[in-house]
Parts: C-alpha cells; sequence; structure tokens
C-alpha cells in the first residue's frame, strides 16, 4: 500500500454528520503526523496489522532463535543470530514489522526493505546494550531525545552521540562513554533478509512479494520485487481504518435540544451515528456497563437520568461582548492568564562556537536546560494557540445561533462531563463566554449577589475569603474602578490581575449595566457558589466529623480557610526543623541529614509558604494523596515555576538552590521535604476525614483478597464498582519509540481482563472514587431538586454551582439543604459496609473493618452555615 495514497478526510455531505466528518479529519490528521515522524507502522493502518499478527510473529521468532540452524557455511549470520538472541522476541517481531511496514508504503525495493529491517534490528540491539551497561543513563537518553526530536532515526542518531560522551555525575563517579561498533552492511542484509523470511513465511495471508520487470541494459529486463499486502491483509486494513476514524465522533455544542437519556445508549445526539457510540456511564469494563444497564432497565438510575437531562437541557446563548474582547485581547497580545500568546516563542539561538569554549560545564548545562524548557514552551504555546482558535471558530459559530445546548453523561462514578468540547466547565476565558438564554430581572437581592460574585471572581486582596457582606462592600467600594474596568477593558487593564481575569471582566460589566438600569434588568449571567475544599466537606460529613467547621458546614462570623490554616502550621514546624538535632550526635550520616533538614528549613521560610504552595496538597490529601504525590504536585507547581524564572531572567537563583533538581516522576530534595511537613500538617488537623478514607481502603483490600470489586449504589441510584483489573496484555515497545503495541496474553479467560483484581490500585482508588461518587450525587440531587421548583438555568462545574442572580438566595439554600439532606437520608459508610458483607464470604468477613463512630457535627448546621457553598 502506497503511503501517499493514505486515506483522503472524505467530504462533508448530508450523509456524513458533523460529529463523524471532524472526527475523520483529526484521525486523518494524526494518522499522517505519525507516519512522517516514525513511519507507516505507526499510523492506524499499520498498528491494526501489528496487533493482529505480533504474536503469531514472535512465536515463529521464537521458534526461530530455538532451533539449532546449521550457520556454518554463512557465518555473518551465525554472528548477527548471536546478538539478536540478546534481544526480546516481541521486540524482534515489533522491528520486523514496524519497518517492514514503513519499507512497504514508501514502496522500498526488497533490497531497500531487507537494510531498514536490518537497521532496525541493529538500532535496538544496539539499545539493548545500552541498557544493559547503564539502565538509568539510558532511561535518561531516551527521555531527553524523545522531548527533543520528533523522528525516530533523529533519535537514534542523538542518542549514539549523546551516549558515545563521558561525563562526571554529582558524586563525583566516572561515566564513560559507551561504544558499540556498527553493524556493516553485509550484517544488516543478512539480519534484515533472515527477518524478512521470517515476516512472509510466518504471515504469509498478510504479506507477500510482488515482482515487477523493467527494461534493463542491453534489451536485458531487469526484476525488482517489493514487499505488499495480501488481499485479506488490504480488507482487514480497510475495516479497522473505517472503524477507528468513525468510531469516536468529535461532540459538538448543539443548537438543537440534546436527545434525552432514557437508555443506557444511543442519547445525547438525535443521530444514531453519533450517539450510538456513546453511554451513559464512561466505563471500559463489561461488567459495570451491564449493571447500568441493569440500572437503567430497573428504574434505579432514573435520579441520574433526570439530573444530566436537566444540566444538559439548559439553554445558552454566546456572550458576543467578551468574544470581541477576548479577540482583541490575543490579536494585541494583552497578557492575560490562561490566554495563549499570539506571539511564537523564539528558540534559543546558535551559540558562537568562542562563547561556547568559553563557558564552564554549569553554564553549558544552564544553557542546555533553557534551550530545552524554550523547545518545551514554544510546543505548548503552539498547541495553546491551536486550541484557542479552535474554541473562538466554535464560539463564532455560536454566536449567531439565539441558544445553544451542551450534551451530557457521566463517569462510572457518576461525575458529570459535556460531551462536547465548548462547555460551561473549561477554563475562565472560555467560560466567561457563556450566559443563560433566558435572563431574569436581576431585583435588588440579585444584584447583591453579582456583586458577592465580582469579588468572588476578582479575589483581589484576597477578598473573596471575606464575609459576603464585605465582598459586596468591596464593591461597593470600589465602584468607580469597576465601572472604568467595564467602560474601558482594553485601556484600564487592572482586570488582568484578577483570579478569574475573563469571568470577573464580564460580571464587572453585567453589574455596571445592572446598577445603571435598576433592579428590573434582565440579567443573564450565570453567579457561581464553590464548595469549600469540597473532598473534605464530605469526609467531615460522612462521618459527621468536627472538622467540618474548617470546610464550613457548621455556622461562622467569618469563613475559614484550610488552606491557610495548614499553611501556618507548616511554617510553625519549620521553625521547630532548624532547631532539630540528630538523635545520635556520633552518627555522620544522621548529623548530615539534620544540617540538610536545618538548611531546607531555613529556605522556605524565607520563602514564605503560603496557602497557594498548600492548597493542591491539602485538596488531593482528601483523594487519598501520599507524601510522595504531593512532592510531585510541588515539583511540578512549585519548583519548576521558579526553575523557569530563572531561565528566562527574572530570578538571579533558585530559591531552593542547590536541592530544587529533579523532575515531575523523581521530585527534589526540596519538594519532598515540603510535602512531608504539609502531609504531616494535615494530619494533624484532618483526623476522621482520614480514619474515613483508611476505612474504605481496608473494605476495598478485604473484597479483593476474594478477587471482588467493592460495590455500593450511590444516592441517585447509580451502580459504582470499584472495580480494577489488570488487562491480559503484554506492552511491546521499540526503544525511542512514542508508542508500543499492547498485545494479549497467552492466558486463556472469560474476560478481557485478569480475573483478580489489582489490590493496590482498588485501595489507592477507593477513597476518591467514593468521594467524588458523593459530590457527584450531590450535584445531580440539587439539579433535580432546582428544576422541581422551576430553577432550570443552572451552570455546573463538580462542586461548584451557578444560576441566575434573581434566583441565587433560593439555589443557594438548595444546595445546602440537599447536601445535608443526602448525609441524613444516606449513612454511606454504612451502606458500603453492609454491601460488602453481603459481598464476602464468611470466611473473610473478620477482614472487613469496624464501623466508624460518628462524630459530634450536627448536619442541620450546615442549613445555616453561610460559607459552605460561597
Amino acid at each position: 500500500m502506497d503511503a501517499t495514497a493514505l486515506p483522503e478526510t472524505l467530504k462533508i455531505t448530508q450523509e456524513l454528520p458533523r460529529e463523524i466528518v471532524t472526527a475523520i479529519a483529526k484521525h486523518d490528521l494524526r494518522n499522517l503526523r505519525n507516519l512522517e515522524r516514525v513511519g507507516y507502522g505507526a499510523t492506524t493502518e499499520g498498528t491494526a496489522l501489528t496487533k493482529r499478527n505480533l504474536t503469531k510473529l514472535a512465536d515463529a521468532v521464537r521458534a526461530a532463535l530455538e532451533t539449532k540452524a546449521e550457520t556454518r557455511g554463512n557465518p555473518q549470520e551465525a554472528k548477527m543470530l548471536k546478538v539478536v538472541r540478546g534481544l526480546d522476541r516481541d521486540v524482534i517481531a515489533l522491528a520486523v514489522l514496524h519497518s517492514a511496514l514503513h519499507s512497504l508504503g514508501k514502496q522500498e525495493t526488497q533490497l531497500e526493505t531487507t537494510l531498514a529491517v536490518g537497521a532496525a534490528l541493529a538500532g535496538e540491539c544496539w539499545a539493548a546494550g545500552l541498557i544493559q551497561s547503564d539502565a538509568a543513563r539510558a532511561k535518561s537518553i531516551a527521555r531527553r531525545v524523545k522531548q527533543r526530536h520528533s523522528s525516530a532515526s533523529v533519535r537514534l542518531m542523538a542518542a549514539k552521540k549523546e551516549a558515545a560522551q563521558s561525563y562526571k555525575r554529582r558524586d563525583g563517579t566516572q561515566v564513560n562513554a559507551y561504544e558499540q561498533r556498527e553493524w556493516p552492511s553485509v550484517q544488516r542484509t543478512c539480519a534484515g533478509t533472515w527477518g524478512l523470511n521470517l515476516l512472509t513465511t510466518a504471515l504469509s495471508d498478510m504479506f507477500r512479494w510482488r515482482e515487477e520487470t523493467e527494461p534493463g541494459p542491453k534489451g536485458t529486463l531487469v526484476a525488482t520485487r517489493y514487499l505488499e499486502l495480501t488481499e485479506e491483509a488490504e480488507a482487514f486494513v480497510d475495516a479497522a481504518l473505517t472503524h477507528s476514524r468513525t468510531s469516536r465522533p468529535v461532540w459538538f455544542a448543539s443548537k438543537e435540544l440534546p436527545k434525552a437519556w432514557d437508555a443506557f445508549n444511543g442519547c445525547g445526539s438525535p443521530d444514531p451515528r453519533v450517539s450510538g457510540a456513546t453511554s451513559f456511564l464512561r466505563t471500559r469494563y463489561k461488567a459495570t456497563a451491564a449493571a447500568g444497564r441493569a440500572a437503567v432497565k430497573s428504574g434505579q438510575l432514573q435520579p441520574a437520568l433526570d439530573g444530566v437531562n436537566t444540566l444538559q437541557s439548559v439553554a445558552w446563548t454566546l456572550n458576543t461582548e467578551m468574544f470581541d474582547l477576548i479577540t482583541e485581547c490575543y490579536n494585541r497580545g494583552i497578557a492575560v492568564k490562561g490566554l495563549p500568546s499570539i506571539h511564537p516563542v523564539k528558540p534559543l539561538p546558535r551559540c558562537p562556537d568562542e562563547e561556547w569554549a568559553q563557558m564552564d560545564a554549569g553554564q553549558r548545562k544552564l544553557r542546555k536546560m533553557r534551550k530545552d524548557e524554550l523547545r518545551l514552551l514554544a510546543n505548548e504555546a503552539k498547541c495553546n494557540r491551536r486550541m484557542f482558535e479552535t474554541d473562538m471558530t466554535e464560539a463564532r459559530e455560536l454566536a449567531v445561533v439565539a441558544k445553544f445546548y451542551t450534551p451530557m453523561n457521566c463517569d462510572w462514578r457518576g461525575r458529570i462531563y459535556s460531551l462536547s468540547h465548548f462547555n460551561f466547565q473549561r477554563e475562565d476565558r472560555v467560560r466567561a463566554l457563556f450566559l443563560f438564554a433566558q435572563g431574569e430581572p436581576i431585583g435588588v437581592d440579585g444584584l447583591r449577589w453579582l456583586k458577592m460574585h465580582v469579588a468572588n471572581c476578582g479575589a483581589l486582596n484576597k477578598i473573596d475569603k471575606r464575609p459576603i457582606a464585605e465582598r459586596v462592600q468591596w464593591c461597593d467600594d470600589n465602584i468607580l474602578l469597576l465601572e472604568d474596568i467595564a467602560r474601558r477593558p482594553l485601556l484600564n487593564t487592572e482586570w488582568t490581575k484578577a483570579d478569574k481575569p475573563f469571568l470577573f471582566l464580564a460580571a464587572c460589566k453585567e453589574l455596571c449595566r445592572a446598577i445603571s438600569q435598576g433592579p428590573s434588568y434582565e440579567c443573564s449571567l450565570p453567579v457561581s457558589f464553590d464548595g469549600s475544599c469540597s473532598g473534605l466537606q464530605h469526609l467531615s460529613a460522612m462521618t459527621r466529623a468536627s472538622e467540618g467547621s474548617l470546610v464550613n458546614l457548621t455556622p461562622n462570623e467569618l469563613p475559614q480557610d484550610i488552606y491557610a490554616t495548614v499553611a501556618e502550621l507548616v511554617n510553625k514546624r519549620l521553625v521547630v526543623a532548624l532547631t532539630t538535632e540528630p538523635e545520635n550526635s556520633c552518627d555522620d550520616k544522621e548529623v548530615l541529614a539534620a544540617a540538610r533538614q536545618r538548611e531546607l528549613a531555613q529556605l522556605f521560610l524565607d520563602y514564605k509558604i503560603g496557602r497557594g504552595d498548600c492548597k493542591r496538597g491539602v485538596m488531593t490529601y482528601a483523594y487519598s494523596s501520599k507524601k510522595f504525590g504531593m512532592a510531585c504536585q510541588l515539583q511540578t507547581d512549585l519548583m519548576k515555576p521558579l526553575a523557569r524564572e530563572v531561565l528566562e531572567g527574572k530570578r538571579a537563583v533558585h530559591p531552593f538552590a542547590p536541592w530544587e533538581q529533579g523532575s515531575e516522576e523523581r521530585p527534589s530534595a526540596a519538594a519532598r521535604f515540603l510535602a512531608d511537613h504539609i502531609f504531616e500538617a494535615i494530619e494533624q488537623i484532618v483526623h476522621k476525614p482520614s480514619e474515613a478514607m483508611k476505612y474504605l481502603q481496608k473494605l476495598a483490600k478485604a473484597l479483593a483478597h476474594e478477587g471482588k470489586p467493592l460495590r455500593w449504589t450511590t444516592p441517585v441510584g447509580i451502580p459504582w464498582i470499584n472495580r480494577y483489573h489488570d488487562p491480559v496484555t503484554k506492552r511491546v515497545e521499540l526503544w525511542l519509540n512514542d508508542g508500543g503495541v499492547s498485545v494479549r496474553s497467552q492466558l486463556t479467560v472469560a474476560v478481557d481482563d485478569k480475573p483478580e483484581i489489582n489490590k493496590d490500585k482498588a485501595s489507592n482508588g477507593v477513597a476518591p472514587n467514593f468521594v467524588h461518587a458523593l459530590d457527584a450525587a450531590h450535584l445531580l440531587l440539587v439539579a433535580n431538586a432546582a428544576r422541581n421548583r422551576g430553577i432550570i438555568s443552572i451552570a455546573t462545574v463538580h462542586d461548584s454551582f451557578g444560576c441566575l442572580p434573581s434566583r441565587a438566595t433560593e439555589f443557594n439554600a438548595i444546595i445546602r439543604e440537599q447536601f445535608a439532606e443526602m448525609y441524613e437520608t444516606h449513612d454511606v459508610l454504612a451502606e458500603i459496609l453492609a454491601q460488602a458483607r453481603l459481598d464476602l464470604t464468611d470466611d473473610n468477613c473478620d477482614r472487613l473493618p469496624d464501623a466508624i463512630s460518628p462524630g459530634p457535627l450536627n448536619l442541620k448546621d450546615i442549613l445555616n452555615a453561610p460559607f459552605a457553598f460561597a
């Protein structure tokens, strides 16, 4: 098959819906990129052929290498086989298949194909030798060359060049150059011939040789052979390509009311080719899908169906004023958080040889780091610009319609997601484009809520952490500034300093119009109420924990800020760490460790750790994040941005040098140190929620001991199944390729996954999955209750709830009522324990934890807790 004859994007016709046409276009563009970077073997067609045939070819390779073939007459083959035997059989098969398919796609001759296959095997042998000599170095080289280069052939050359250099590690040890003699042409030819013979013999139903004759010198005929696919393979490829191009429709905001969910499949879109590819619950497990279908049939899932139907029935209209402003800011290059720059990131210019020669090792390393960083920034900026342009193109189409909708479904836990990429759950610049299609007169009370919303979106001088009355007063005190921002946003750019700049600007404009026109002003802007550390709110409510007061579940005069509370305790711990002495003053290691702890403590005290540095750790603690996970977060959120500021010249040195070096996978000593203190501070403050997480983990482990998932039914009828199986596959990858191939193991099982539960994944995932299921259930209960009271304009983002300002008082009360009622009606920890007792055999019931005794939190206090959702 000629690579140049890859299927073109189908023309838009009345027979194909836009969602399918766009999916085909995206698929073909991605396929073309894979072809250019790696070769035909990485395309959809090549990957399908590989997955189908890899195991069969690997078996043939295994048999050939295990057979004592007679090679005395061919010493090159004997030499080659001696080296190739060191490779994994699946890797050999994958290298042969990929390189052969790439040559086939380029219509190369038999000789060219033979050399390509031989070169692929030689490359994998070289990589295997490097890995065997120094696995850590091989991994480091692979990571760097993948970041810097996209072409597989260029990556290999770059890897060989880097491996050929010797250097000293930080600890002073010398790393010698790795060199391996290149295979001569005769050895590559021998390896390629051997691989192709196996390919065409073992996979004769897929591959064959085609011979073409051409006029040669002096009237002779010259025969040339080419590898090609058989008719059976061509038919298989066509079917695989068609399925891949059309099986994942690209959803768009709908100009018509989405088809209501009344079945597990086939809803959301009136076109069955689009809706048929989507289910109500997103899951890859057949058993979970079957439980969902049964729940629909029995009526158990009806509350969830009703809630999602309510939310996807919300009619929106585009805020054209904000669309024009966002476009103008982009075109003028006004820097706003979340808005990509119109100017591409310029790569670092080549360093003159004389300047390079004068640099020391540290300066050279810094320059290389900056070069890589700028390359990553350029790629990120390019992606952001492309995403922005895609969003604005769809927004432009929606600007001319009176109203539009965003179809929705749920993940297996019940969390609601929009099917269309353009939706209210997106970031600030997208959310600011949404207005309710049906507005209402704002009224006096609605004006007060709009002022609170302005203060919340701005979060200037931390006003969003003050009582609601003070937030309202802040708007009154700064009304001249807000009016000037609304009138001249391109000149008065103070709004760009807001926490959510575009939402803040949209709210400022709405507020000024409402003040100008009075209570009769018809407002259609959503005002939102966010939960206060939602995960801990739910864990506190289910355990009746007194810690609920820390997340505003009790009446308070001032809003509580658990992030600031944790940050304050972290700083106290750092002061203590300054005076910590080693337990054994004679142990040199302990003395050095204590000295390092004191140095790091001083660095963090000088930096002044605040609530923002602790916020993500506190939020994810409720979802079972541990010290290492928090360290990875800090490496991404704190160490990396500071390193970027150094590279950009904004800082002279990194605040945590020399302890800042690390990565997201292997966080630095500074990140690990701070993560330890944040985690210990949270544990010191939060007790009952921590007890609930450990309780859930024990339940998951007890069920996993019998190979069963922990099950439960959420308050809206969703069959929640904490199922984690390892797929019965083996991942086979070529060393420097981005992608690999997952092939079926030889194990024969009745399902697509191993029958046993992955205990670690089930235990680690159970608490976040349980909490997410409850915040999703709360959201759906709120949607149903609001609809029953005539509130149909609802905007939700997981633990954030929005409505029209005129309905805000009633809607905010509904949020708190449904939260309290859900936990009064459902003792969720007792329910999941009861289900576990039913699912476990009597022999293992002693593995179950004891029920948690409730704390003193009064759920009815939530009804009078003004900052629970504010």
